[in-house]
């Protein structure tokens, strides 16, 4: 069992290593119609990720005193953890917000992509973030942490006299 946990955790961590890889080749934020989440996830990911991995490969190797039921809870619950902490990295990755000149598309965590029209949309600015409503339900909220956040609100303002006549 040991060597088997072992190994998945290699695995993991592979699999974590090549999410950084993707993450730094395919989404670098540099443009006004890309709106991603904070690469505070990206980091956090990153190292909480590795953190555990290194905790899972390096604990069963140290002595203890410890009974193996405790050292299988141990790997199994910091497995866990270091999952959760690729998840929010593929949630960098994956997640973003794509405006076009009339339309902007929105891919979610799951990578499914939905289009929605700037002029049936409506927003709200909060301080710490957009949240954004279409047909009177709230679709997306933006982080002010995210690069580019308020770019969407922005494109929606000039539509609000439209949006408001087709409420009525």
């Amino acid at each position: 069992m040991e060597y088997v946990l072992r190994y998945v955790t290699i695995g993991l961590t592979i699999f974590l290593v090549g999410l950084i890889r993707l993450g730094y080749k395919s989404k670098s934020v540099s443009q006004d119609s890309l709106i991603k989440q904070p690469f505070l996830y990206f980091w956090s990911g990153m190292f909480s990720g590795l953190g555990f991995a290194l905790l899972v490969i390096v604990v069963p190797l140290l002595p203890t005193t410890s009974d193996r039921e405790t050292m299988n809870s141990f790997i199994i619950v910091f497995s866990i953890l270091m999952i959760f902490s690729m998840l929010f990295v593929w949630y960098y990755i994956i997640w973003e917000i794509k405006l076009d000149k009339t339309t902007f598309s929105y891919r979610n965590f799951f990578g499914k992509v939905r289009k929605y029209e700037y002029i049936r949309c409506t927003d709200v600015t909060k301080s710490a973030r957009v949240d954004i409503y279409h047909d009177k339900k709230c679709i997306i909220r933006i982080s002010a942490l995210s690069p580019n956040w308020y770019a969407l609100s922005k494109r929606l303002e000039p539509n609000m006299e439209v949006y408001q006549k087709n409420m009525n």
